[in-house]
């Protein structure tokens, strides 16, 4: 009786999940970018410069003119999405350097729940005296700013 029983499962799943139509929506995480063809990117290989997708539709420049970023991104010129924090950090990020402007960094404010460099980077409070240069200055790590709170 079982071997029967299995035998008709067996036989009825592949018929069952046929009628199951396929919804693209649930392949990708929502942090992530669905290719054409199927495949799952994550959502920062979309507009960087590099075709990641059989395709290249994560590089396609009318999409990529309209592509927003997640909260806590900074938009490049090109769509390219990258963090915050590697804002005014004195890396080229964005292919034209736009995260680097002088206009931009020297206007930057920081949140009240961040410090920001003498470049403009912001940097989380938590980084403060934790004897970890974040700053390019490691003006973070001042003896002033810390006094003998810095950890040996």
């Amino acid at each position: 009786m079982q071997v029967l029983y299995f035998l008709c499962i067996l036989l009825t799943v592949p018929f069952i999940t046929a009628f199951i139509p396929f919804d693209p929506s649930l392949a990708c995480d929502d942090e992530e970018f669905m290719c054409q063809t199927g495949g799952c990117i994550p959502h920062n290989y979309v507009c960087n410069g590099i075709n990641d997708c059989p395709n290249s539709e994560d590089e396609n420049l009318k999409m990529c003119e309209s592509h927003t970023c997640f909260h806590k991104e900074f938009r490049c010129n090109t769509g390219r999405c990258i963090p915050n924090i590697w804002l005014c950090d004195e890396t080229r990020h964005c292919p034209n350097g736009e995260d680097e402007s002088i206009n931009m960094c020297q206007s930057r404010l920081c949140s009240i729940k961040e410090f920001r460099c003498i470049t403009g980077r912001c940097i989380p409070d938590y980084w403060l005296c934790d004897n970890t240069k974040n700053c390019p200055y490691g003006e973070d790590e001042n003896v002033e700013l810390c006094g003998n709170r810095l950890l040996f």
